[in-house]
């Protein structure tokens, strides 16, 4: 089913007013969803850096709960960020 284009137009505008960092940690969980030390791996940046992002990306309504994994380096339980639609998200790159 194809996306309106009143709801990309929403999602963009989201989308544009996120600052640097939580357009960083937004655009490494399109490639696939992460789990916050994951995604500071994948950055490059220290843990206290992404969570604030992804909990900010969370209550704008961009990311979501993906699940929980045990984290190979701390053998803990921990939360996998994923975006709320990747079928907007796949629009947005195309438009």
């Amino acid at each position: 089913m194809p996306v309106r284009m009143t709801s990309i137009d929403s999602y963009k505008s989201i989308v544009d007013e996120l600052g640097p960092r939580q357009k960083l940690v937004y655009a490494a969980l399109t490639v696939s969803p992460k789990t916050n030390q994951e995604l500071s791996d994948f950055l490059g940046l220290p843990i206290n850096q992404i969570t604030p992002r992804t909990n900010e990306l969370c209550e704008a309504g961009i990311v979501k709960y993906g699940g929980v994994k045990v984290s190979e380096k701390t053998h803990k339980r921990q939360i996998v960020w994923a975006v709320v639609n990747k079928e907007l998200d796949s629009q947005l790159r195309f438009a």
